[in-house]
């Protein structure tokens, strides 16, 4: 396996892992009725948005990235937040505040011209 794949597949396991408990600290999932315009409002823009992406959506695959960077594009302020945002940008805030997601560890630097020392005494 290629470098570059391993880190992929590394990074992909954390992502799935910090999710998993994301929706684990939810609890047990309950459909109610859509409460409020808000919300149906929302709705009714997002259907409005896949109306004219203007690229073919492909039925057999569940996530589709452009798609949902094109509806993810607008500002919002769901409840619950004080400040208004990208929805990715508050749902990594809510992630950081439920404890899921840390500061970022500080990157390992490497010393080249000793990596390139070491290298060249054990050829």
């Amino acid at each position: 396996m290629s470098v570059k794949k391993s880190v992929k597949m590394s990074v992909k396991m954390k992502l799935i892992e910090q999710i998993s408990k994301y929706f684990q600290l939810a609890g047990n999932f309950v459909l109610t009725k859509t409460h409020g315009k808000k919300a149906v409002g929302g709705i009714n823009k997002i259907s409005m948005y896949v109306d004219y992406f203007g690229k073919p959506l492909d039925k057999d695959t569940k996530y589709q990235r452009e798609l949902s960077e094109y509806i993810n594009r607008d500002i919002c302020c769901p409840p619950g937040f004080d400040e208004c945002g990208l929805p990715y940008e508050l749902f990594y805030m809510d992630m950081k505040r439920l404890g899921i997601v840390g500061k970022k560890q500080p990157t390992k630097v490497i010393d080249f011209m000793k990596y390139k020392k070491n290298r060249d005494e054990l050829s």
